[in-house]
């Protein structure tokens, strides 16, 4: 469904905001989780999944920052 249908339908109409940023972050854990070589997780695929979690809404993050410290 991923692969079949979000992704296309997304490069096709391409966000225009901050999400665009979030959008290629998602393109790369899909590209992971498609490139698996077995049914286990391994340490190393774990590890860019959480990366490139940690970096996602990071926009709307330290926009929210900004506005609690006013």
């Amino acid at each position: 469904m991923i692969n079949c249908k979000i992704l296309p339908f997304f490069n096709k109409y391409s966000l225009q905001s901050a999400k665009r940023l979030d959008f290629q972050s998602f393109i790369s854990a899909a590209d992971i989780i498609r490139n698996k070589q077995s049914k286990q997780w391994i340490d190393e695929e774990f590890n860019k999944i959480k990366n490139i979690k940690s970096i996602m809404n990071k926009y709307i993050k330290e926009s929210l920052d900004v506005k609690n410290n006013d």
